[in-house]
């Protein structure tokens, strides 16, 4: 396999790692659940558009893009299995 980027592969956040009141991050993404109860009040995503329009001028892109959406679309079934 070619030298790839560290963070190939890791565009979008592992949300198996989510937890209530911290911020999950990935290059890219940043995914929040505010809760101070029993329920979650209030959700966030940010996208890092400077990081976002680098990543997508990477060599590896698609290849990265694909990748990084396998694992996202397994890491859910897994979790809901």
């Amino acid at each position: 396999m070619p030298d790839r980027p560290a963070c190939y592969g890791w565009i979008f956040p592992d949300l198996a790692q989510l937890e209530d009141n911290k911020p999950l991050k990935s290059p890219v993404f940043t995914v929040l659940l505010e809760s101070s109860g029993m329920f979650v009040q209030r959700r966030s995503l940010q996208v890092d558009e400077a990081v976002w329009n680098a990543c997508q001028q990477c060599q590896d892109y698609r290849s990265c893009y694909d990748l990084s959406l396998a694992r996202f679309l397994l890491a859910q079934a897994i979790e809901h299995r």
